[in-house]
Order: C-alpha cells, then sequence, then structure tokens
C-alpha cells in the first residue's frame, strides 16, 4: 500500500488517429517484446491496419512514433517504412509477399540487395552463400536457391518470405495471416 506503482515501461510504438478506408482513429501501443494480433469483422477495417502500416496501401491519415522519430503515415511508403525499421510479410504470399515466379535466392534478397554491390556490381557468391545460410538456418526443405519459390510447399515458401524480413533485423515485424497454408 506504501509503495509507489512501477513507472510504465516507454512504449515502442504509438500508432496514433490512423485512418483510411473502412478504418477511423485506430491508436495502438506497443512495448518491446510484445506480440499483438488483430482481428474484427470482415470489413471493420483490421485487416487494412498493417498495409497502412508499411504504406502498401496508402493511409488518409495517422502517424507512428518510434522513440523519438515519427513517421507521417498518409505519405508513407514500402521504402520509408523499411529504412524505419518495419517489415511486412502480407497474406498473399505468392502474389504480394514474394516473386512466385523468382528464385528462392532473389525472394531471400530483395529487401536489403544493395549490401551485395561491389564495384557497381553484384558479387553473386557471396549473394549465393549469404542465401545459402539462410536456407539452412530457417531450415528451408529443399535447398535449392534456383527452384521457384512457387514450387516450394506453402510451409517452406513462408520459411524463405519470412527469412528475408529477419535477416533486415526490423525493429516492427508486421506479419498478416503467418500460419495461413502452412501445415
Amino acid at each position: 500500500a506504501g509503495r509507489d506503482a512501477a513507472p510504465a515501461a516507454v512504449p515502442a510504438f504509438e500508432i496514433r488517429g490512423l485512418a483510411g478506408p473502412q478504418l477511423q482513429d485506430f491508436d495502438l501501443t506497443l512495448h518491446r517484446g510484445e506480440i499483438v494480433g488483430l482481428t474484427g469483422l470482415l470489413g471493420s477495417g483490421y485487416e487494412r491496419v498493417l498495409h497502412h502500416l508499411f504504406g502498401a496501401v496508402p493511409a488518409l491519415r495517422g502517424s507512428l512514433r518510434a522513440g523519438r522519430e515519427s513517421l507521417e503515415l498518409a505519405g508513407q511508403t514500402p521504402a520509408a517504412a523499411v529504412r524505419a525499421g518495419l517489415a511486412f510479410l502480407p497474406g498473399d504470399r505468392q502474389g504480394a509477399s514474394g516473386a512466385g515466379g523468382l528464385p528462392v535466392l532473389d525472394n531471400f534478397l530483395v529487401p536489403d540487395l544493395a549490401r551485395f554491390v561491389r564495384g557497381g556490381r553484384l558479387d553473386w557468391r557471396r549473394m549465393r552463400e549469404h542465401a545459402g545460410g539462410l536456407a539452412t538456418r530457417h531450415r528451408v526443405r529443399p535447398v535449392d536457391l534456383d527452384m521457384k519459390l512457387s514450387s516450394l510447399s506453402g510451409g517452406n515458401a513462408q520459411k524463405v518470405l519470412l527469412a528475408k524480413w529477419l535477416d533486415i533485423a526490423p525493429r516492427l515485424l508486421l506479419l498478416e495471416e503467418p500460419t495461413q497454408g502452412v501445415d
């Protein structure tokens, strides 16, 4: 009774006033290490929140505060979101999450291809070594970097797509239907 309450942890992310088609004034505070799930009735707008945060679908207004940084979500683009430390894995694995017609190698490295450029050229040896390490570490089967993403099972395709985002160490990982199609 005589003790002071412990100070509240400083939020890692604060979403304020997010609005878009079918979504009005969405607020959410996230603390480091939290895992939060969103759900609701179809058409209620919950399914658009992640798309708006990442800039995949333009928001009408809102802000995302991460520490001292603040992003205006009305002008958010996926490139700006990645620079701010966000990663988004949409539910549409073959269409929006990855490029089903491209090899596993390309799907692994898309978010940060620039790190493999040396002297204005892609360092294919380093790319293959890095992607092979990701495939092994995330237990992708089969480990065939030249195989098209669409040829993998749903679970192995999901491993590739999740690994590509984990590889850039995002500050906030946005997952839409992460277990969809996974046995």
